[in-house]
Order: C-alpha cells, then structure tokens, then sequence
C-alpha cells in the first residue's frame, strides 16, 4: 500500500472529525440566533464562551482547510455537480460553502459578515436574516452526511481493491 493508499484509508476518519466540529459551529451559530432569548440575554449575542468556542472551532477548521478541500472537491466534482443547492449563498460558494463561517477571526466579525450585527450593545438583528443563516446551515447539514458516506464508501472500495 502507496502513501496515496494511506491518505486514502484516513479519509473517512478525517471526514468524520471535520464534520463533528462543522457540527459543532452550526450548534453555536444556532445557540447565538436564537430569537426567543429574554430582552436581557439579547444585549450581547453571544457570551464569552461562544467566542472562545468559535475561535477554537475556526483555528482547527482553518487549519484543516487544505486537506478538506483536496476531499471535498474530489466529493463535490463525483457527487455534487447535478445538485441545485437553494439558497444564493450556496450556489456562489458551492465549492467550498462551509468557509464563510469559520473565516472571520471572531464571532462579532462572523455576523458582521452575514450582516446580522450593527453593534455589541445594541443586539437586534433582522429575524428573517437569522433564520436565512440558520437555514442554509440546515440545508449543509445532509450535504455533509452524504460526505461522511462518500469517505466510507471510497475506503471501502479501497479496501475491496485491496483484498483481490
């Protein structure tokens, strides 16, 4: 077995750990859009812990992002080309719509980005824009489980080859 061989045989682990923490930002994303906070909870988006775990979440994703794009475009080019993806921020960043996320520094600049926040004191945002980013996380959500099975199924047909 080549080292190709091996990278290949790690995939689906890596696949797997990649889309625990993809899960895990869409965890908090969701925890910061809630709108059925209480007024006081809704001064300030996100508490301190929010921000460490998203920059703690965004180091490892950031770090990771060359080994997962080399994956992803090789699941995106075989699997996903026919798919019509909904929303407009998918369709313009179809070849890697999990970036926006994690490639601002800090969670105040993440919704800056998604022009979600005007302020850190005054936390009022737009509810259909919240439920805008909410949703197109929903709709990544089977998109990365088709890339959990994706990595299975090519370490299995590797280990097939292998075999014979």
């Amino acid at each position: 077995m080549d080292n190709n061989d091996e990278a290949k045989l790690s995939c689906g682990e890596f696949v797997s750990e990649w889309g625990d923490r993809w899960f895990q930002l869409g965890d908090l994303l969701f925890d910061v859009l809630r709108r059925d906070k209480s007024p006081s909870e809704n001064k300030i988006p996100f508490s301190a812990s929010n921000a460490a775990t998203y920059e703690l979440l965004r180091e490892w994703l950031t770090s990771h992002e060359e080994r997962f794009l080399d994956l992803w475009q090789w699941f995106y080019k075989e699997k996903l080309t026919a798919l019509e993806p909904d929303s407009d921020y998918l369709r313009e960043y179809w070849q890697n719509p999990f970036a926006m996320f994690y490639r601002p520094s800090a969670l105040p600049e993440l919704l800056t980005a998604f022009d979600l926040q005007t302020s850190v004191d005054d936390w009022t945002p737009d509810e259909n824009k919240c439920w805008e980013v909410a949703m197109v996380v929903l709709q990544l959500a089977p998109i990365v489980a088709s890339f959990y099975k994706w990595a299975d199924e090519e370490i299995a047909a590797l280990l097939r080859s292998e075999l014979t």
